[in-house]
C-alpha cells in the first residue's frame, strides 16, 4: 500500500471530515473512523500518520481541544470545569494536563493571555459590549438565520492560514480540475473552512475548494467529494469590489452571531459563492458576490 497514492488522500479527507463532524461522539473509535473510509483498522492507522504526519488519536485530541479552547474565549461566563464536561473529559484534571500540553498554558492562563489581545476583540465576548457593536460599521448587506439544505461538493483541499491568497490559489487549482469535467455554467462554489484560524497552527488549517454537483455527478465524480450538511446557518450577504475587504468580513459574520447571542455548531463554516457562471468576470472587474454561512448550534 502506497500511502501516497491519491486514493488515500481522499480517504484520509472523508476520516478527518468524519471525525471533525462527530467530534463530541463517545463512540469515535479507530474502528468506526477506519471503517468509514474503508480500510482495514490496521492500515488505515498506519497511512493516516504517514500522510498527516499525526496519529488519528492525536488528530482527534488536537481538534477537541481547539474547540475548548474556542469555547473558552467565546463564553467567558462559563466555569472550566463545565467546558471540560462538555467536551467529554473525565475530570477537570485530565483536561488541564492536556490543554497544557497541547497549548502550553493552563486553561485559565490561556483565556487571561488571550483576553488582553486586540485582534482577538471579534471573538470574545468579555471584550465585545452590544451597545458598542450597534454603532459597528459593517460590510453585512442583510443577514438571517435560516435552514440550508444539503450541498454535494467537489472539492481540493489545501493547508495552511486562511488568507486571500491561499483561497485564490485553492480556486485556480479547483477551476483547473472541473473544466475539462464541464461543471461549469449557473451553479455555487464553496470555500469551506474547518479549523479554528486564530487558534490553529498555521500549517494545520484545512480549507476546501469546491462546487456544487447534481446527486448524479456527485455519483460519479472522479474528484473527491463531500456532503456540506444542512441545517439552521445565521447567513450573512455581501457585495463588493475591493478584494481586501475579504478580512472584515468574516470579522463582520462573526461579531453578527455574537450580537445575535447564537453559538456556533461543531460544523465547518463556509462562503458560498455566486455562481461559477460569473466567476470569471468577477475576478477580473474585482466585483465579489457570496455569503458567509456560519453553522447554528441547536
Amino acid at each position: 500500500m502506497d500511502p501516497s497514492s491519491t486514493n488515500y488522500h481522499s480517504r484520509i479527507q472523508v476520516a478527518m471530515n468524519f471525525i471533525s463532524h462527530h467530534i463530541m461522539d463517545e463512540d469515535l473509535t479507530l474502528e468506526v473512523i477506519s471503517e468509514k473510509c474503508a480500510i482495514s483498522k490496521y492500515h488505515f492507522h498506519r497511512i493516516f500518520k504517514a500522510i498527516e504526519g499525526e496519529t488519528v488519536a492525536e488528530f482527534t485530541r488536537r481538534t477537541r481541544l481547539n474547540l475548548t479552547a474556542s469555547k473558552l474565549l467565546t463564553n467567558p461566563q462559563l466555569e472550566i470545569t463545565e467546558v471540560a464536561y462538555e467536551f467529554g473529559f473525565s475530570n477537570p484534571q485530565n483536561f488541564s494536563r492536556s490543554f497544557k500540553k497541547q497549548f502550553s498554558l493552563s486553561p485559565s492562563d490561556f483565556r487571561k493571555h488571550h483576553a488582553g489581545k486586540v485582534q482577538d476583540q471579534w471573538l470574545l465576548n468579555s471584550q465585545l459590549e452590544v451597545n458598542k457593536l450597534e454603532e459597528y460599521k459593517s460590510l453585512i448587506i442583510n443577514s438571517e438565520l435560516t435552514t440550508l439544505p444539503d450541498y454535494s461538493i467537489a472539492y481540493i483541499r489545501k493547508r495552511g492560514s486562511y488568507g486571500i491568497e491561499n483561497a485564490i490559489g485553492a480556486f485556480e487549482e479547483l477551476y483547473s480540475k472541473i473544466r475539462p469535467l464541464e461543471y461549469l455554467g449557473d451553479r455555487h462554489t464553496f470555500g469551506v473552512y474547518w479549523d479554528v484560524s486564530n487558534i490553529t497552527e498555521g500549517n494545520k488549517c484545512r480549507m476546501d475548494a469546491g462546487v456544487l454537483l447534481t446527486h448524479e455527478e456527485a455519483r460519479n465524480c472522479p474528484l473527491s467529494v463531500q456532503v456540506l450538511k444542512g441545517g439552521k446557518y445565521l447567513v450573512c450577504h455581501y457585495e463588493f469590489n475591493n478584494i481586501d475587504y475579504f478580512v472584515k468580513a468574516t470579522d463582520d459574520a462573526w461579531i453578527e452571531l455574537f450580537k445575535r447571542g447564537y453559538e456556533c455548531a461543531h460544523k465547518p463554516s463556509f462562503i458560498r459563492y455566486d455562481y461559477i457562471g460569473n466567476a470569471d468576470r468577477d475576478r477580473q472587474s474585482r466585483f465579489w458576490i457570496f455569503d458567509i454561512c456560519i453553522p447554528i448550534k441547536d
